[in-house]
């Protein structure tokens, strides 16, 4: 195959498929060769137009569509396994989200719970603490009142 084109990268890898590909059926320069020196044969053997030329042709054409007809299936199902492969596992993603998001508020509320029993723990400490301390002011008391009598 000769002749000139050009190179376009497109975004979405299935338009490449789709515009690359031409309805136009690609004969190999082996079997169109072949084809021409059987056309040549039949021609001189005279069988050119007859029912076993016709046959032939008619194979020939099936043979050809078939290939492009599978060389197409191949090409868009390569691209679809392609596209498919980048989602495997995605039901997975969505339970590890939310599996992480329940470990991050099971730690903050364990958290805030620690923070809240300390925090009454510090306010029966300094109550505790108030009350020795006017426990110990009224005993003092006490004790300088009882040493005037």
């Amino acid at each position: 195959m000769s002749g000139t084109g050009c190179n376009v990268v497109f975004e979405k890898p299935a338009l490449q498929n789709i515009f690359s590909y031409c309805a136009c059926v690609y004969a190999s320069p082996a079997s169109v060769l072949a084809s021409m020196m059987r056309l040549n044969a039949a021609a001189m053997g005279g069988m050119l137009g007859t029912g076993a030329h016709q046959y032939n042709a008619v194979n020939m054409t099936n043979n050809l569509a078939n290939q492009d007809y599978y060389n197409y299936m191949d090409r868009t199902i390569g691209l679809y396994n392609q596209g498919l492969a980048g989602q495997q596992d995605i039901n997975h993603m969505g339970y590890g989200a939310s599996d992480q998001l329940a470990q991050s508020l099971g730690a903050n509320l364990m958290n805030q719970g620690n923070m809240a029993y300390a925090g009454v723990q510090n306010q029966n400490q300094a109550n505790a603490d108030r009350y020795n301390r006017d426990m110990g002011m009224l005993g003092g008391a006490a004790g300088a009142v009882s040493g005037f009598f």
